[in-house]
């Protein structure tokens, strides 16, 4: 399905495109077009540029993403669950109560900048992610496996890390200070905000 296509589908009110094979043959850009809502789960979104669009509340689950940009784009309540991203850049993109459970996030994926305020990563694997300078008040990490992330100048006020697995990850003294929930959480190579390295037995 080409993407004009798709485009006049939802401007008449269509919003289910589940399983639909995105093409964007003539490189529209697609910043500021509205595409709240839709459900594009297991969909093929290889020519598809995301930055500056609206997908609040839109269903993104069972995607497999490579090198895309959702930079600036609103994904505010979006369902991302059961994703798998691979160098994917979420720089400064609304991603409010976004959902990423059980999704395996690697390669470079970049939050950089992102609001990620009560965004559920729960049970999910998380490789080489960027989380800098991000806000991250009262997201869910509950049993999530964290490898070479950075959370360095993030907000993780409230965040909850309950069960989780922290290997080789990078944070400031004031996340750890404001992390509600870090009972059970299993650290590995972790540096403290002190510079001292946590590995648990």
């Amino acid at each position: 399905m080409d993407i004009e296509e798709l485009l006049q589908r939802y401007e008449l009110g269509e919003r289910d495109f589940a399983g639909a094979n995105l093409k964007n043959r003539f490189s529209r850009d697609l910043s500021g077009i509205d595409l709240s809502g839709i459900n594009l789960r297991k969909a093929v979104l290889d020519s598809i540029a995301f930055e500056g669009v609206n997908l609040s509340k839109a269903n993104l689950s069972n995607l497999t993403l490579f090198k895309k940009s959702f930079k600036g784009a609103n994904l505010s309540r979006a369902n991302l669950s059961k994703t798998r991203l691979f160098q994917i850049g979420f720089w400064d993109a609304d991603l409010q109560g976004a959902n990423f459970s059980k999704s395996y996030l690697t390669e470079g994926v970049c939050f950089r900048g992102s609001n990620l305020y009560e965004a559920k990563f729960n049970s999910s694997q998380l490789i080489e992610v960027d989380f800098r300078d991000t806000n991250l008040i009262q997201a869910n990490f509950t049993k999530a496996n964290i490898v070479y992330v950075d959370f360095r100048g993030a907000n993780l006020q409230e965040v909850n890390f309950l069960g989780s697995s922290l290997n080789i990850t990078l944070l400031n003294y004031d996340a750890v200070r404001k992390v509600s929930y870090i009972e059970g959480t299993i650290f590995h190579n972790t540096i403290m905000p002190d510079g001292s390295i946590r590995s648990d037995g």
